[in-house]
């Protein structure tokens, strides 16, 4: 999909998000007229400065009428663009033939053999890029039998996200969980994998019609207690460069990419893909994540070694992170915080209002924040209703 010069007039899905952020952040500079959306009015990419904003029923729980209402909103807003950054893009590309105008986001089949963890591991093996040695298993009996397998081990569904569920016997997180508390069927199986020992890697890449235009790798240097990433690093690593390439050339793929790996002192170790944007894009220079939107890029751009982003919203509140004072004090100040660009600081002030809201709902609920943060954005994989159009 070639969007063109002329597109100018964006909207942009998931406010909530960090990487909507991030991605408005860059479309500003580029002359960008931008629309931004959500479910949730505390949502932060909504209050950036000079955005319009909108408030539409989340994605999950209808995903046609969701589909219907982005579609209204680009017809009157006469968008010439829609950039979907997180798990919503998964139903707007399933139902993208609703929409009036292109979608940066990947093909549902695409999204089909990455987002689930068994098909990724599959596709690596057909593509020889290394996994884990992986058992995949559709009952409690079945895990228990691959468990004795190996050493060391990590398990978690086909489905996930954010380490919300897992199960490991290596680790701070070795004996939070027991089998009895994993539930694999056979629509929602689960991966148990030899744990792979290493540094923990990020790749975000965006990618046109199979062909990787701007890439960064980078590593979590700190963070939460739940194993999301508060602080991140682009480091260099050419082995994941030729990933990414290897996946997108493959489905031909459009829109952004993200892998999880391990580099090993033997090579890289991938472990999972994302279909989406990351917090990566904030490490990606603004003018030519912009221009690599709306225009395309000739050639691969690379972002180089040593440049680092944090969120500084969530080191300083003391429930994130293990960190003393201190340390907090110190990290604030050691590298730019992610979502403050251009004088645009009411983004990372809704962070705060957005986070509190979610963790008062968490509790009053008795459910994990996460599931109150994204559950009605995410897809477990399971049929997608048809639509008569």
């Amino acid at each position: 999909m070639t969007v063109g010069a002329s597109a100018r007039k964006v909207l942009v899905t998931a406010g909530r998000c960090m990487p909507a952020i991030g991605i408005v952040h860059a479309l500003k500079p580029a002359g960008a007229r931008i629309d931004v959306l959500d479910s949730i009015g505390a949502a932060p990419a909504l209050h950036s400065r000079g955005v319009v904003a909108h408030i539409t029923h989340p994605p999950a729980p209808d995903p046609i009428l969701y589909t219907d209402e982005v579609a209204q909103i680009a017809r009157e807003r006469d968008v010439d663009l829609i950039i979907a950054p997180f798990e919503e893009s998964f139903f707007l590309s399933r139902y993208r033939h609703r929409l009036p105008v292109p979608l940066l986001a990947p093909a549902f089949s695409a999204i089909q053999q990455l987002h689930n963890k068994a098909a990724f591991v599959r596709l690596c093996e057909q593509l020889g890029l290394p996994v884990p040695q992986t058992r995949i298993v559709t009952s409690q009996e079945a895990m228990r039998s691959a468990l004795g397998e190996f050493d060391t081990y990590f398990a978690r569904p086909a489905f996930t996200r954010g380490g919300a569920h897992q199960l490991t016997n290596h680790g701070p997180h070795g004996t939070s969980h027991s089998v009895e508390d994993c539930h694999p069927t056979e629509d929602l199986p689960w991966l148990v994998q030899a744990f792979a020992e290493g540094d923990e890697t990020c790749i975000l890449a965006l990618a046109r019609d199979g062909t990787v235009e701007l890439i960064v790798t980078y590593e979590p240097t700190v963070a939460a207690k739940s194993g999301f990433a508060v602080r991140f690093t682009s480091i260099d690593d050419p082995a994941a460069v030729d990933i990414a390439k290897t996946v997108c050339g493959h489905l031909g793929y459009t829109g952004f990419i993200g892998f999880d790996y391990i580099r090993t002192a033997d090579g890289p170790v991938l472990l999972e893909c994302n279909p989406r944007a990351t917090g990566g894009c904030f490490l990606m220079d603004q003018a030519t994540l912009g221009r690599a939107l709306l225009d395309g890029l000739d050639g691969l751009t690379v972002v180089p070694p040593g440049h680092s982003k944090q969120y500084d919203s969530y080191i300083a509140d003391g429930h994130t992170t293990d960190m003393s004072v201190a340390q907090v004090v110190r990290t604030l100040f050691s590298a730019p915080d992610a979502l403050i660009s251009q004088l645009d600081v009411l983004p990372f002030i809704y962070s705060f209002v957005l986070r509190s809201k979610i963790s008062q709902e968490a509790f009053r609920q008795h459910v994990s924040v996460t599931d109150i943060a994204f559950g009605d954005t995410t897809w477990n994989g399971l049929p997608l209703p048809d639509d008569a159009s």
